[in-house]
This record gives structure tokens, sequence and C-alpha cells, in this order.
């Protein structure tokens, strides 16, 4: 017990120090992969990585595989672990999973004692180029003959490595020299590029691998995942640079919706077009918008991006920012002349779209600049229905404070009312009824607020809507009582004056 180190920092260092020379250059791989990588490896992608060399030609070879994977974990001694984990999703017969062997080898390994140790090679810049390197160089190596299917068979660290490469280049792209080289040798290969892209599509993460797409051109792909030098190269050569092919149709509402802004900087300057319009986030000026990415929407519109035009889902830029909860961004475009009224796109307006979305600051800020709290629209009807539909109380209130029509037929609820009661948003309902909701107003879908309650099951609203019901049962029943009474009263001095007369 005396021998062993008073730390754990002094025990993992102890480790590495007893590392054989012949182990070095595999752990050091494989220690640089586990510590930035996004997930652990399974054992058949980590022999892979070890297998890369890109000095030598070819870059990967299967006859530099290590001849029994599970000898890998000695490399390392014990910072390192395998684990049984779930079937690889391409290899059947593969359920072993290397990862570090506790959170506090992370630690270290972040740590400039665990730089100094291993020559500067665990520090980020330096970790993160040697991943981006040996994904490309695997990628480089495929064997463009084989379906999609037997790609990943054959290379299993093939998925990974197109999933990956982009963002371990992109942190640091100006200081990556080689990466860059071997990423535009991979865009000057028509057939790896699109294996690339097929294996990742990173603007469509829903789709399957198995359907196939158009892919995009390299210029977007570069665009989307922030490759900035190979933007500034591709983009002198790209003839069609607004050639719309991905999800985000251009490369610059690419790089706008993911907030790259020296890139849109470099795209605007190779004259890209800053209004094309596309279904998905409309222009690039809705794309950063929606994403928040406040410098891109400033230097949109010093490029004269038009703030009102209407496509995508978002409708407008104004739209897409107050959905997505952008108070600065919203402010900006405000300050640009942005329409806030404008009726279009998934919510109708600005106003409905931060009602329904919660988010209260921006309907004040809405409000404040004259925004029609009664515009209706298609879905949401107005921004009170879409504020009670989504239980947003303290937008209800304000909303309601700027005379919110509380009995307006829109939308896919009817009323407000309605749309609280289906909702299950019993202070809602009661706040709507004190400012004289009617109670036994009929949409299409939902029928009254009792049925729509009823229907959804929320027993304390079908109680307060019924005694609201009750109670004007009552006072229809008082105002008949008072009618006969002054009824037969009238009668009643009728016949005296006849007696008289």
């Amino acid at each position: 017990m005396s021998s062993l180190p008073p730390t754990l920092n002094e025990t993992y260092s102890r480790i590495l120090t007893g590392l054989p020379k012949s182990n070095l250059r595999g752990a050091k791989r494989l220690l640089q992969f586990l510590t930035y990588s996004e997930r652990p490896l399974w054992i058949n992608e980590a022999v892979d990585v070890l297998a890369v060399d890109s000095s030598q030609t070819p870059k990967f070879d299967v006859r530099n595989r290590m001849p029994n994977p599970v000898e890998i974990t000695k490399l390392c001694g014990n910072l390192v672990v395998a684990v049984e984990g779930e079937k690889h999703r391409d290899c059947e017969e593969c359920t072993t999973v290397l990862q570090l062997a506790h959170f506090s080898v992370k630690e270290y390994l972040l740590s400039n004692e665990a730089w100094s140790q291993l020559e500067g090679e665990l520090q980020e810049p330096i970790a993160r180029a040697t991943i981006a390197e040996t994904c490309l160089a695997y990628l480089l190596a495929l064997d463009t003959k084989y379906s999609l299917a037997d790609l990943c068979s054959l290379y299993p660290l093939a998925d990974f490595a197109a999933r990956s490469w982009t963002g371990h280049a992109a942190r640091h792209g100006k200081r990556l020299q080689n990466v860059h080289k071997l990423a535009m040798e991979l865009f000057a290969n028509r057939h790896l590029y699109r294996i690339c892209w097929l294996l990742d599509m990173p603007d469509q993460p829903r789709r399957r691998r198995n359907e196939i797409y158009r892919e995009p051109s390299t210029l977007y792909y570069a665009s989307f995942t922030g490759l900035e030098s190979c933007v500034e190269e591709l983009a002198r050569e790209d003839s069609m640079i607004d050639a719309q092919t991905g999800l985000h149709s251009t490369a610059l509402q690419a790089a706008s919706a993911e907030g790259h802004l020296e890139i849109v900087q470099l795209l605007l300057h190779h004259e890209a077009d800053v209004n094309i319009q596309s279904e998905y986030y409309g222009t690039a000026l809705q794309a950063a918008s929606a994403g928040g990415h406040l410098e891109i929407v400033q230097l949109l519109l010093n490029h004269k991006a038009d703030v009102d035009i209407q496509s995508g889902r978002y409708g407008t830029a104004l739209q897409a920012a107050s959905a997505e909860g952008h108070l600065e961004t919203v402010q900006l475009l405000l300050n640009h002349g942005a329409d806030v009224d404008i009726q279009s796109g998934y919510y109708g307006t600005a106003l409905c779209a931060a009602s329904a979305e919660g988010h209260l600051e921006i309907v004040q800020l809405l409000l404040n600049h004259k925004a029609d709290v009664n515009i209706q629209s298609e879905y949401y009807g107005t921004a009170l229905q879409a504020a009670s539909a989504k239980g947003h109380l303290e937008i209800v209130q304000l909303l309601l404070n700027h005379r919110a029509d509380v009995d307006i037929r829109s939308g896919v609820y009817g009323t407000a009312l309605l749309a609280a009661s289906a909702g299950g948003h019993l202070e809602i309902v009661q706040l709507l009824l004190n400012h004289g909701a009617d109670v036994n107003i009929q949409s299409e879908y939902h029928g009254t607020a009792l049925q729509a309650a009823s229907a959804r099951g929320h027993l304390e609203i079908v109680r307060l809507l019924q005694r609201v019901n009750g109670e004007e049962e009552e006072e229809e029943e008082d105002d008949h009582g008072r009618g006969e009474s002054l009824a037969r009263g009238n009668k009643l001095i009728a016949m005296l004056i006849d007696q008289l007369y």
C-alpha cells in the first residue's frame, strides 16, 4: 500500500510512464479518439483507427489490422476498458465497446500534466487534427465498387469517420493544413464524396441512409459543416455559388442556419444572392434569425437582405426569431423596419409565434410595436388562442390586457376557451371566463369547451364549466320567472282599468 501513488493523477501518470515504447503510437491515437470523440469506439472501429497511416500509400491497409482485436486494450494499460454493449448496427458479431476507464481519466488527459507527458498530443488542436486526418485518410481508402451496406461491413470505421471528421476539422480549420488537403482530395472525388455524404447527411438527420437523395454540392456541404478554408477554395472555383441543393437550399442559407459567420462573409464576398428563397427556411435571413445568429442577421441586412420576404416554414425573418425566442434578433429586425403584422408561414404572425412558444418578452416587444392582437391565422387562430392552447398564463393575461377579443372564432381550436379547455389549462380557463368568454360557443372539431375538456379527461375544467353552465341556466330561469310575473301584473292592471271605466 505504501508504494501506491497518493493521487489519481499520479496513478494515471505512472500508468503512462510504464507503457512500452512500442505501444506509444497506438496508445496516443486511441486516447486522442476516446478523449475528444462524442462517443466511445466499437472495438472493430478502434482496430481500424490504429491501422491508418496518412503518411503512407495506401493510407489504410487491412493488413495493418491487429490480428487479435482483444489485445487493443493492453495498449493503454488500465486507462481504457472494453465493455459489452448492444450489437453494432453494421456488424452483427461486434458487441464490444472501448471507452475510458473512468471520468477522472478524461479529466487527467485534459490536464497540462498529461499533455507534457504525451508530448502535447492530447492538446485539443493537435488531437482534433489527428482525428480529422485519420478519418479523412480512412474515407479516401474506401473501395467505391462496393455498395454502401457492404462498405460499412468491410470498413467498420466508415460511418464514424464520415460523421466525425468535419466537426473536428471545423474547430481548428485555420491550423489544419494537412486536413484541408485531404478534405479537398475527398471533395474532388465524386464517388467518395457521395459515399461520405450518404453516410452522414448532416443537414437531414431524420432521413434514412438506405433512401437515395441527390447529394448537395461540395460548397454547400463545406458551408454547412463550417469548413472555412475549404469554402474559401471551393467558392473561387464554383461558378454556381447559388445552386440550390441541400435541405437548406444554398450554401449561404446553410452557413447562416449553422451560425458560421466567417463563411457567410466569404460567400457574400463571392456575390452569393442574399434573397434566394427556399421551401424550408425561406431565405438566409430567416435561417440566421431562427438560429439567433445576431451578427449574421446584421451582416445580411447590411447586404440588402429583404427583411419582409415571405416564404418557408416561418413566413418571415421576424416570425422565425419570434418563434425561436431570440429577443435581440427580433429587436434588430424591428429596427430595420420589419412589418410586425405580416401573415404567412406556420404561425401566421410574429405575435402568434411568440405567444405559441411562450416568449413573454418578445410578445411585449411586439405589442409595444403596435402588433395587432386580434389578427387571425389559419392554424392557431389568434395569439390569444395560441397562448391558451400552450398554457402560457402570463402571455394570456398580457394579451387580454391589450384588449384581445376573447371570443373570436378561428383556427383549429375555434376559440381561446376551447383551446385552453382542450389543453387542460385550468387557470387559463378561469381567467378567460373572468373576462367574459362564452362557454357555449361550438367549434367544428371540438364541439363546446365542456365537450373538449371531457374528451381529454380534464375533470377540474369539466366541473368548472358545468358550474358556469348551471349558473347561466339559473339566471335564464330567473329572467323567465320575472318576465312571467311582469306579464301577470300587466294583465291585472289592464283588468282593473277596464272595471273602472
